[in-house]
C-alpha cells in the first residue's frame, strides 16, 4: 500500500543499502537499488512516480511518524498493579521499527530488575524476565499488529505484570490456542514479516510466542494471551517486581 503523501526522498537509502549487505551479504550495485526495492515491495508505482509502501516507511523511512504518526510504542512502568496508577516513568518510543524495538527492550531492562545468583565465585544475572522472551512477544506486536488502527502498542509494566497491547485483533482462523501450540502462521503483514526474517528476527516457523512461553515459565513466571474488541494481548506474570 502506497504512503501517498511520501516520495523516494524520504526514504534512507543508505540505511536500506547496509540493511541489504547484512541480509543478504553482498553488497546492492547503485543501479540496482531501485528496482530491488521495488521488489521488495518497499516502493511501488504511483501516479506515475516511485512511491515508499507502509513497509517502507516503517523499516527504512527517514521520518515514520511524519506519516503514520500512531505508529509508535507507548511504554509506562506503573506504581502497584492498576492501570489508574501514577505512573513512575513514560517513554513515547518512535522511529522505523528496528529502533522501535531496541527503545523499548532498552526501557524494559532499565525497568525490570536483574537478581544475581552466585555461582562458584562470580556473581551470575538472571534478568526477572527472560529478555528472549521479552524480545520475541514485541517484534511479534510489531510485526502483526494491524496497521490500519491508527493507535500504538502500549507496553506496560506493573509490579506483578507486564502487558504488551498489540492493535488488532487475530485474523481469521487464528486462535489463541493454535498460537500457544505453534499451530498458526498466519502473517497479517507479510513484507514487514520478510523483513524481520531477512534481519534474523523471526523465523519462518511461527513458533515466537511458543519460545517465548517456553522461557518464561522456565523462569517461573506465566504468559497469557488475549483479546479485546480492538487489542490483542500478551501478559508475563509474576508474584512481584522487587521479588524478580
Amino acid at each position: 500500500m502506497p504512503v501517498v503523501k511520501a516520495s523516494l526522498a524520504d526514504m534512507d537509502t543508505l540505511a536500506f543499502l547496509q540493511f541489504f549487505e547484512r541480509a543478504y551479504d553482498y553488497p546492492l550495485p547503485e543501479e540496482q537499488l531501485i528496482p530491488t526495492m521495488q521488489n521488495m515491495r518497499l516502493i511501488v508505482p504511483h501516479q506515475g512516480q516511485m512511491t515508499p509502501t507502509i513497509a517502507g516507511i516503517l523499516c527504512f523511512g527517514r521520518a515514520p511518524q511524519r506519516f503514520l504518526p500512531a505508529v509508535l510504542v507507548n511504554a509506562a512502568r506503573i506504581a502497584g498493579n492498576q492501570l489508574a496508577n501514577e505512573p513512575l516513568d513514560v517513554k513515547v518510543i518512535d522511529g522505523v521499527l528496528f529502533d522501535m524495538l531496541e527503545d523499548t527492550m532498552r526501557f524494559l531492562k532499565i525497568h525490570l530488575p536483574t537478581p544475581h545468583r552466585i555461582v562458584g565465585l562470580e556473581p551470575e544475572r538472571r534478568p526477572a524476565v527472560p529478555e528472549e522472551a521479552l524480545r520475541e512477544l514485541l517484534v511479534n506486536g510489531l510485526v502483526h499488529r494491524d496497521y490500519t488502527i491508527p493507535a500504538p502498542i502500549r507496553v506496560l509494566l506493573f509490579d506483578n505484570r507486564l502487558e504488551i497491547h498489540t492493535p488488532g485483533r487475530l485474523p481469521n482462523t487464528v486462535t489463541i490456542e493454535s498460537i500457544l501450540l505453534g499451530a498458526s502462521h498466519v502473517l497479517r503483514n507479510p513484507t514487514l514479516y520478510i523483513l524481520f526474517y531477512r534481519a534474523g528476527l523471526v523465523t519462518h516457523l511461527g513458533s515466537g510466542v511458543l519460545r517465548a512461553k517456553q522461557a518464561v515459565e522456565k523462569a517461573g513466571k506465566t504468559l497469557t494471551l488475549a483479546q479485546t474488541n480492538g487489542e490483542f494481548i500478551a501478559t508475563i506474570h509474576w508474584n512481584s517486581l522487587q521479588a524478580g
